[in-house]
């Protein structure tokens, strides 16, 4: 399924050259590159099937492909910040213990937050990020993350002060992301 679905991305530009000269025995590299994130996920699912290694929880992976793909077609991600999860999806057990571990974020304000689907994502992106990059790496994207909250976010901060839902969520991150900050 996965190599018919590369070779549709044959007539593309970008990987055309990358599939030609190594289909179908890819190198680690060049299969990364060629494969959506889809692809990618439905694969590491069937390599945990076969060789039981669970690295990551798929549930929470699915939510950094909706994430990664509604920032790769330019979607407006705060478009629905105060929207609540879906009845039938609840916030992974895993997220909501990084978020209390973290020890900054009351029990009321955490429940609130990760009951909103932009809120809910962006934690499970972090955790997910939190988990799997080295603390190297870490320290100088929190840093630059905490920049960005303390600076760019706030630049025009009197356009959304009346907003209660964009300054709670606001709010929420930037503690979060201060104590990543300390902790690395």
């Amino acid at each position: 399924n996965i190599l018919s679905k590369i070779q549709r991305q044959k007539s593309g530009e970008y990987c055309r050259d990358l599939i030609e000269k190594y289909y179908p025995y890819f190198p680690a590299w060049v299969f990364v590159e060629v494969i959506s994130f889809g692809s990618l996920l439905y694969f590491y699912e069937d390599y945990n099937k076969e060789h039981g290694k669970n690295i990551v929880d798929n549930d929470l992976m699915n939510v950094i492909r909706d994430l990664r793909n509604a920032s790769a077609h330019s979607n407006c991600l705060m478009n629905k910040i105060g929207e609540k999860l879906d009845e039938t999806k609840q916030s992974h057990y895993k997220v909501i213990s990084f978020v209390q571990r973290l020890n900054v974020i009351g029990d009321e304000s955490r429940k609130r937050n990760l009951g909103c689907k932009f809120a809910y994502n962006m934690a499970t992106l972090l955790y997910v990020y939190d988990m799997f990059v080295p603390d190297v790496a870490k320290q100088k994207r929190y840093a630059q993350l905490q920049e960005f909250m303390s600076n760019r976010m706030i630049r025009n901060k009197s356009y959304f002060q009346s907003n209660s839902k964009i300054c709670g969520t606001y709010n929420f991150f930037k503690k979060v992301l201060d104590k990543l900050a300390e902790l690395r």
